[in-house]
């Protein structure tokens, strides 16, 4: 009756014992320092606004193989150039800064897929006969640390430009693309940071030309951009626009940890004890 007690305390114990999972944890995201300053006028109307938001914080799953939790963040802007008379160029800078931390407990091993997708508008308003406009956005760049150390994070970037011509009549160009990376093996913990960024030319001749990428022209555009002009793309949504960064993290194997393996060896020894005959 006595080793009863005594094992009956130890799976006591062993039950207490912490059960590993995969976190994800400590989202945050900000305006870089370079980033083209809000509400800009030149002289020229022209205006810049941006925000950030964080889309998913994250969470924590399991220690089940295929098991993964994310986290995601947007960040949005609406960059216009409005020139009366005269050529006036605005080269935006767009950047911002992404943290947060990938954390498993002993004996989970999980690897980290991290997403970039862009996608946004570019359109150029003309509201006179002679008015022209042209756009040139640079596609995303992606630099930052997996715990500290100065990581290869380009192929998150597409590379592409696109142009927005010299017309002179209303024109619009979607700009869309996406990219992935694969960090694979990891353990314990891992704090991941990013620093995206990109620029835009944007070139009026008395036309209004905008870079919407999520927010629309109520958010700070210039004097007579005619709000709406984002829903006469097809497939463009406000919400759906801008840059997003996600993080999905998934359990690739679990090794059960030392108190599991004790939980078992407690359980035939229980068995064990029960099934003795006593002496007679």
């Amino acid at each position: 009756m006595r080793n009863c007690r005594v094992l009956c305390s130890l799976g006591a114990m062993l039950l207490a014992a912490p059960v590993s999972a995969l976190e994800i944890n400590g989202v945050v995201i900000g305006l870089e320092a370079s980033n083209s300053a809000t509400a800009i006028d030149g002289g020229e109307n022209i205006s810049n606004a941006s925000q950030v938001f964080i889309e998913d914080a994250g969470g924590v799953v399991a220690d089940t193989v295929g098991a993964s939790v994310s986290a995601g963040t947007r960040y949005a802007a609406n960059s216009w150039v409005d020139s009366g008379w005269s050529d006036t160029v605005f080269d935006g800078t767009y950047s911002y800064d992404m943290t947060l931390t990938v954390d498993a407990g002993p004996g989970v091993i999980y690897e980290i897929v991290i997403e970039s997708i862009f996608s946004g508008l570019l359109t150029q308003i003309d509201d006179a006969p002679w008015g022209q406009g042209s756009v040139d956005v640079s596609q995303v760049a992606v630099t930052g640390a997996v715990n500290g150390v100065a990581t290869d994070f380009s192929s998150l970037g597409t590379g592409a430009t696109f142009n927005l011509p010299y017309d002179y009549y209303d024109n619009q160009l979607m700009i869309s693309g996406s990219s992935s990376m694969i960090l694979s093996g990891l353990s314990g913990t891992t704090n991941l940071s990013f620093n995206a960024q990109w620029t835009s030319s944007l070139r009026s001749n008395d036309d209004e030309v905008g870079l919407l990428l999520g927010l629309d022209e109520a958010n700070g555009p210039v004097a007579g951009v005619t709000a709406g002009e984002y829903a006469t793309y097809p497939g463009q949504i406000e919400g759906d626009d801008g840059h997003f960064l996600k993080v999905i993290a998934t359990n690739q194997s679990v090794i059960p940890e030392p108190s599991t393996g004790l939980l078992a060896a407690f359980g035939l020894a229980l068995f064990a004890a029960i099934r003795r005959p006593r002496a007679s």
